[in-house]
């Protein structure tokens, strides 16, 4: 059974201070103001809509694209940063009490080509729900990505393979397993969170 994420309840004014820190979506002094941007609404507050479902978060991402519009599902916070249109959704994510800023999504455009890394926009966002805290601080990290998928693929076909399979694989699959590990604790990446997510699925 898969762990659920535990979140306290999102606020209107944590999202605030988040945006404080990203200059694309600030209050003040933002990016398009610097540049003299004549859209700019000097009193374009922060206009946040909670969604039920991920067929309300869709319609919702076609039919509002004012810049600081803001989208929550569960524990998934959108700030579409664009002005003048479109929707450049910087992507947060709460686990327990702390809201993590983790990416910078084009959900329109998602939308509209219907798949993203051949996954349809439900089932994207189903996959960023699904992703730990561990997974959001290093989103961005080819190596963590690469490391984790080797270790899950090696797991998993030591999990489900028949008892047929030769001692060579199995020393090899070992081998590569503990190589695995020592590079991954090395820098910091959390393995025993990885085999129970592969053993839990």
């Amino acid at each position: 059974m898969k762990k659920v994420q535990e979140f306290s309840p999102i606020t209107e004014a944590e999202i605030k201070r988040k945006c404080e820190g990203n200059v694309f979506v600030r209050s003040w002094n933002s990016y398009y103001a610097q540049q003299g941007d004549p859209m700019v609404d000097i009193n374009n507050e922060l206009n946040v809509h909670h969604c039920k479902t991920i067929q309300e978060l869709k319609e919702a991402f076609m039919m509002y694209d004012v810049h600081r519009q803001c989208f929550i599902y569960k524990n998934l916070v959108f700030v579409n940063s664009t002005l003048g249109g479109g929707w450049e959704a910087w992507t947060l994510k709460k686990f327990g009490d702390e809201l993590i800023a983790f990416e910078s999504i084009s959900m329109q455009h998602i939308i509209k080509e219907g798949t993203h890394d051949r996954l349809t926009f439900e089932e994207y966002i189903t996959q960023l729900l699904t992703l730990t805290k561990q997974d959001v601080l290093h989103y961005l990290d080819s190596d963590y990505w690469k490391l984790k998928g080797d270790f899950a693929q090696l797991l998993s076909a030591e999990i489900h393979d028949s008892v047929d399979t030769s001692l060579s694989t199995l020393k090899f699959r070992d081998k590569r397993i503990g190589e695995i590990t020592v590079e991954a604790e090395k820098l910091g990446f959390d393995v025993e969170e990885w085999q129970k997510k592969v053993e839990g699925e």
